[in-house]
């Protein structure tokens, strides 16, 4: 059966991995061509492309007026979505990844960059009922999006993981457990305020416990947070075997966020057996190797710790398994073949 020829609408973002992102759909759904901004080559779009993202939305129709293309799938919808359901002549699929709060501001207000941003938003307010269909990563974002078009032409599809390299470093990994490591990985959307908070109850509460951060961009403020606790150890830029062997050694990945709805670093830290901890959730983060506590309580975020640092050696294994078992769930090519499922639904 031949696929769907669609063409992708999508931004190379420069701080993503080489193997990160949610990019790597692309290896799968196999577009006809990729358009869009990459920021390593910021001057290859101009300013008004860079400006306004939706002029990509008119590249795009250009493009399928003289190459056969069945849809166009826009991977960051929030970015590039406006006009498209109108001005192309295919159905249109569009992802959205921001988390819900941010999501609704964007029903509402749209990705606003001063005047024209504006007026272009309030020119295709109904857009999202012209959409062949929207994906999402969860199933709050689906509630959102439900209030401006039908739930049946939205689907939840969570961010994918490349398990090729991470499954074999599951499967070769020695490292011993460090019961007394507690991990947190990125910076995006992290509730600094509530991480230190908690940093520091914890120099009270569980004095053996040791921090470790592995975080590329802290603001100085937060740096010197970090230097004047004595149970943070900060490495601002390690390489992959380190990080792999931080998931894989730690108790837990303690993640306190201010908004979500995909994480890598959630994706990484399952697939390598480490279990999570944080207070925002989804429904394909189900299991006991996930721990979700109350927004903001310190004592809710010490109970889900202490679960996965006080474990047997065999409780930490058996739940370990678990964790990689339920990232294999989001391997690339399981997550592409439910995205070509979805494009085949909105052909006629």
């Amino acid at each position: 059966m031949n696929e769907p020829r669609s063409l992708a609408i999508s931004t190379y973002f420069r701080h993503h991995a080489v193997h990160g992102g949610y990019k790597q759909i692309l290896a799968y759904t196999q577009p006809v061509a990729t358009l869009g901004h990459d920021e390593r080559y910021p001057e290859r779009s101009g300013w008004l492309r860079q400006r306004y993202r939706f002029v990509f939305e008119g590249d795009a129709r250009r493009y399928v007026r003289h190459t056969p293309v069945d849809l166009v799938h826009i991977l960051y919808g929030e970015e590039y979505f406006r006009f498209s359901h109108r001005i192309l002549p295919v159905p249109v699929v569009a992802t959205f990844h921001q988390p819900p709060e941010l999501l609704m501001r964007e029903l509402v207000h749209g990705d606003v960059q001063g005047r024209v941003g504006a007026w272009m938003h309030q020119l295709s307010k109904d857009r999202f009922r012209g959409l062949g269909a929207a994906i999402v990563m969860t199933d709050s974002q689906k509630e959102v999006l439900s209030s401006v078009m039908p739930g049946d032409k939205i689907h939840v599809i969570p961010l994918g993981i490349d398990m090729t390299e991470l499954g074999r470093r599951f499967r070769e990994n020695s490292r011993t457990r460090i019961p007394t490591q507690i991990l947190t990985v990125g910076e995006w959307m992290r509730d600094w305020d509530f991480y230190f908070q908690f940093v520091a109850y914890c120099l009270e509460q569980r004095p053996e416990w040791e921090f470790l951060l592995l975080n590329r961009r802290l603001p100085a403020e937060r740096q010197q947070q970090a230097e004047a606790l004595p149970n943070v150890r900060r490495l601002p830029d390690v390489s992959d075997d380190v990080l792999y062997e931080a998931y894989a050694s730690s108790a837990c990945m303690f993640l306190p966020l201010s908004g979500a709805a995909a994480n890598n670093s959630v994706n990484e830290a399952l697939a390598l057996g480490c279990p999570v901890v944080s207070n925002i959730g989804a429904s394909y983060l189900s299991g006991d190797h996930f721990r979700l506590f109350e927004n903001k309580s310190l004592s809710g975020a010490l109970a889900a710790c202490e679960a996965f640092a006080d474990l047997t050696e065999t409780q930490h294994t058996s739940l370990s398994l678990s964790a990689h078992e339920k990232a294999r769930t989001l391997d690339w090519p399981v997550i592409g073949a439910r995205t070509l499922e979805v494009y085949r639904k909105v052909l006629p």
